[in-house]
């Protein structure tokens, strides 16, 4: 069993042109020379390997039917139970994501029966428990390293999407899809490069250099976007230094596990007395992933 960090894109998030399967830009290339937290230079940043979806139906059967890279041993697709890590990156309001663009459906916690199919499909390609696996090294430059990891991290790398009530219930009722997995939103704006396909000189393929900072910031409405990114770039500059990773450790993630809340986000916690209940029931009947491929559905 291996342990891959996929991270997806809605793909009008890409430049012109539609993108395919991509690899991700090794540590070397051009496209990697991003500064991040601490002056560190991102490529891989982590991940193994970039897929574009038009929605989530697409994005389940990209998880399963999308060729890996040559340098990540094993089966030449991912597996059930593979995907460690996913990152979700589309557009999103307070407690709501767009996975099929702007402007386009918008999916809240009250929308998701409508996307149940999906939804399983893509909880059954990650873990749901602690388990040793083979982790691949990023570009292959290393021998793959034997480690145990705990249950897949499922991140929706969206602007404030997982702001105020909403944004907790939303997370909340994805946690019942996909049990004993993190499922983490931001109560801020994320702040993410327009993915761009270069040519990686280390290999001589097509690459991205995919990464996403915290802001700090929340508030931005979908119109407001051309005007918040360029008061953000005469604040922070071109190459912003200083942010954190918009990642399960930011201090502005919340995350949801079984329907319960683990973290607040530091600009939420002053209020979280005033939230009635930050561990409500799921809504409906829930189908769950199981290893079997088959559902299990919790009746209220």
């Amino acid at each position: 069993m291996r342990a891959i960090n996929v991270w997806a894109w809605q793909e009008q998030l890409s430049a012109p042109g539609r993108m395919q399967r991509t690899q991700i830009c090794s540590d070397a290339s051009g496209a990697a020379q991003r500064m991040a937290p601490g002056g560190q230079i991102v490529g891989e940043a982590g991940w193994h390997v970039a897929i574009p979806f038009r929605d989530l139906s697409d994005l389940a059967a990209r998880l399963s039917s999308t060729p890996l890279p040559p340098h990540i041993r094993g089966d030449d697709l991912l597996q059930r139970g593979e995907v460690h890590t996913l990152g979700i990156d589309c557009h999103g309001a307070d407690g709501i994501f767009y996975p099929e663009g702007v402007p386009g459906v918008r999916v809240g916690w009250r929308d998701l029966d409508r996307y149940g199919e999906a939804l399983r499909d893509i909880g059954l390609m990650t873990a749901s428990r602690s388990r040793e696996v083979s982790i691949p090294s990023a570009g292959g430059r290393r021998l793959p390293r034997i480690e145990r990891v705990g249950p897949s991290t499922i991140m929706l790398i969206c602007c404030n999407t997982g702001a105020g009530r909403n944004g907790t219930r939303l997370l909340q009722q994805l946690s019942y899809r996909f049990p004993h997995r993190q499922v983490v939103g931001f109560s801020t704006t994320v702040v993410i490069p327009r993915l761009q396909s270069v040519e990686d000189p280390a290999t001589g393929e097509a690459c991205v250099a995919p990464f996403s900072l915290d802001s700090g910031e929340h508030g931005m409405r979908l119109s407001e976007t051309d005007a918040w990114m360029e008061e953000f770039r005469r604040v922070h500059g071109q190459v912003p230094q200083g942010l954190p990773w918009a990642d399960a450790t930011a201090e502005n993630a919340k995350i949801a596990v079984d329907g319960r809340i683990t973290q607040m986000p530091q600009n939420e916690r002053r209020t979280a007395s005033l939230v009635p209940s930050l561990n409500g029931p799921p809504r409906g009947n829930t189908a769950r992933p199981t290893r079997s491929g088959t559902t299990r559905r919790r009746v209220v």
